[in-house]
C-alpha cells in the first residue's frame, strides 16, 4: 500500500467518523429535513412572480445516512483515477455556485426569470420559471461555459402555469 492510499483511507475514516458523531448529536426529529451536506443552493433571479420556490436539496437523516457512503465513495474514486484534485470532489460547489449565480445576474436578459441553481459534485441543476423558449436556451448554454461545471441539469419551465419539474417548498405561499 503507498503512502498515498494510506493519507487517502486515513481521510476517508476521518470523514465517515466525523459524520457519524454529526448524526448522532444532531439527530433530533428523524423527519425533519434539511440541507445536511450543505449543497449549494441559490436563487439566481427573481423576476417572475409566481414561480414554485424549489425545496431545495432537504432531506431526512436516514436519506444522509443512505448517501453518505456514495458521497465519500465517488469522491476518493474521482482522486484515485486522477479526475480530481483531491478526494473530496465536492469541495469546489461553492465557487462554482457563485461563478454561476454571477453569470446568470450578469445577463440582463434573465433578470425576468426566477431561477433556482443547485451545484452537487460540479453539477448544476437549474430550476424555476424562464419567459420563452429561447430564454431557457441562452440560459442552459451560458451555464454550460462557467468554469468548473461539468454538466447542466434542466428542470426549468417556461412561464409560471406549467407543472414544476422539481419538488415545491411546502412552504411557499402559492402551493
Amino acid at each position: 500500500m503507498t503512502a498515498r492510499m494510506v493519507r487517502l483511507l486515513g481521510a476517508a475514516a476521518c470523514a465517515v467518523l466525523s459524520a457519524q458523531s454529526a448524526w448522532s448529536a444532531d439527530a433530533g426529529n428523524p423527519a425533519e429535513r434539511r440541507n445536511w451536506f450543505e449543497t449549494p443552493f441559490d436563487q439566481a433571479v427573481a423576476g417572475s412572480p409566481g414561480c414554485p420556490r424549489p425545496e431545495g436539496p432537504l432531506i431526512t437523516l436516514a436519506e444522509m445516512r443512505q448517501q453518505a457512503h456514495g458521497r465519500i465513495e465517488r469522491g476518493t474514486s474521482c482522486w484515485l483515477a486522477k479526475k480530481c484534485e483531491d478526494s473530496n470532489v465536492y469541495r469546489r460547489d461553492p465557487e462554482i455556485q457563485q461563478r454561476v449565480l454571477q453569470a446568470i445576474r450578469r445577463d440582463a436578459g434573465f433578470a425576468q426569470s426566477n431561477v433556482w441553481v443547485t451545484t452537487e459534485r460540479r453539477y448544476v441543476t437549474l430550476q424555476g420559471c424562464v419567459g420563452s423558449v429561447e430564454t431557457k436556451s441562452r440560459l442552459l448554454a451560458r451555464i454550460r461555459t462557467v468554469e468548473g461545471v461539468e454538466q447542466v441539469f434542466d428542470q426549468l419551465i417556461v412561464g409560471t402555469a406549467g407543472t414544476p419539474r422539481w419538488t415545491v417548498d411546502p412552504a411557499w405561499p402559492g402551493r
